[in-house]
């Protein structure tokens, strides 16, 4: 039976926005890591790393929470724009 329901939830998203998730994806980590390399580089403290990162990546990050909570949506999550926030927010944290 959960099966079953998985693979409804699944069916219910389209592989273009999956797709599209998954370039934002690649381009927000991709922010992130080039913004980490300058940082490191520059020396620059922890706390201007963490305001730098999210200055740097905000384009990305908003665009893969907007995609991300559509798909959490899709797939019958409670609180699909919260959940997509705390992934953007995990992001932040594993880099700073």
């Amino acid at each position: 039976m959960i099966g079953i329901a998985m693979l409804l939830a699944a069916s219910a998203v389209p592989q273009s926005l999956l797709d599209a998730a998954d370039a934002a994806g690649l381009a927000q980590t991709q922010c992130l890591f080039a913004t980490f390399r300058s940082a490191n580089q520059a020396h620059v403290s922890q706390a201007d790393f963490a305001g730098r990162l999210r200055r740097s990546c905000s384009a990305e990050s908003r665009e893969l929470s907007r995609l991300s909570a559509r798909i959490f949506t899709l797939r019958g999550d409670a609180n699909p724009s919260a959940k997509a926030d705390r992934m953007i927010e995990d992001s932040y944290r594993t880099l700073v």
